[in-house]
């Protein structure tokens, strides 16, 4: 893939990020320009995301704090390698901080990377909006409890009306509609489970108001449905043209669209599982499977302004493909 410049070794990286406790790591001339992660940051500086320049010896590494020219030298057992370098992409760093959002990952290294990378995608920026919404939520559920009394209907009135202007899944159809469904279906799942348990943990005993909430959320969840269903019963020149090349092709992307919430979950992680493989899969020697691996990972982003190097990529591989084996 062109955003990883770098073959990496596949062993090093079953899980796209260290865990902090992991053995230590053995340094060598192809992670010159990784990102490493400061366990322990300097008493002088709470940056914690360092860029490696040189490998000093098997103990020691020379590193900059990524974006600025200042030197530090670290100790091997003070870092956490990550699988990203100096000039990997925004869109690919996003993309590994969105799915640890959405499986929950602690800590969620990629995330703390984005935040500070001077993102392009966007994605940063909506996940902030989203933050915020959530927040406003809180606070207000919390003036609820404080100035309204228990259960009463003046509390459930400023309940329905706390309801029926949550921002929140007004940001996640936005995500929908503009083609990034990585982003949109981690802010719905984050949703589904982090609002509705607000509601329910605060308000067990009013019943009406926990079932305006889930209805709220179900409204959102089966637009998100018919919406990707739709996306994906659409004719789509990628797939048609993969398919002239390779007939007996087929993959997550030439499946039937998911007809539940748990489906659409399934099909948000074989698909960027598919995405996590991409650079392990040979784009020469296995045409093929690099192809349908690029539809599976395009299921979600196609059309959204964060994919075009993605698509672009496919693109001139195919075009190349087709040229090589004389079809009109």
């Amino acid at each position: 893939m062109k955003f990883m410049k770098r073959l990496l070794p596949v062993l090093a990286f079953i899980v796209f990020v260290f865990p902090l406790t992991a053995k230590e790591k053995q340094y060598d001339d192809n992670d010159i320009k990784r990102i490493l992660y400061l366990k322990k940051p300097a008493a002088s500086s709470p940056v914690r995301y360092v860029v490696l320049d040189k490998i000093l010896n098997s103990k020691q590494l020379e590193c900059i704090y990524l974006g600025t020219q200042q030197t530090l030298t670290v100790s091997t057992s003070n870092v956490v390698p990550m699988m990203f370098y100096e000039d990997s992409s925004n869109f690919m760093i996003t993309q590994y901080a969105l799915y640890g959002i959405f499986t929950r990952q602690k800590p969620n290294l990629p995330l703390g990377l984005a935040k500070i990378n001077n993102d392009n995608t966007g994605r940063v920026t909506a996940l902030s909006n989203f933050a915020t919404a959530i927040r406003d939520i809180q606070n207000n559920i919390s003036h609820i409890r404080k100035n309204f009394p228990p259960n009463s209907n003046d509390q459930a009135n400023a309940l329905a009306d706390l309801i029926s202007k949550d921002k929140t899944l007004s940001l996640i159809k936005q995500a929908a509609s503009s083609g990034d469904w990585v982003l949109a279906l981690t802010l719905f799942d984050n949703y589904k489970t982090d609002v509705i348990q607000l509601y329910t943990r605060y308000f067990a005993n009013m019943p009406d108001v926990i079932k305006e909430a889930q209805l709220n959320c179900a409204d959102c969840e089966n637009e998100l449905l018919l919406n990707f269903a739709n996306k994906l019963q659409q004719s789509n020149m990628r797939r048609t043209l993969f398919l002239q090349i390779y007939p007996q092709a087929r993959g997550l992307w030439s499946q039937s669209p998911p007809s539940s919430y748990e489906q659409l979950r399934n099909v948000f992680i074989r698909s960027m599982n598919s995405y996590h493989k991409l650079d392990k899969i040979s784009r020469i020697f296995t045409p093929q499977d690099w192809g349908s691996a690029m539809l599976d990972s395009l299921l979600l982003l196609e059309g959204s302004r964060c994919a075009a190097d993605l698509e672009r990529e496919f693109d001139d591989e195919m075009r190349r493909l087709k040229k090589r084996s004389g079809r009109p």
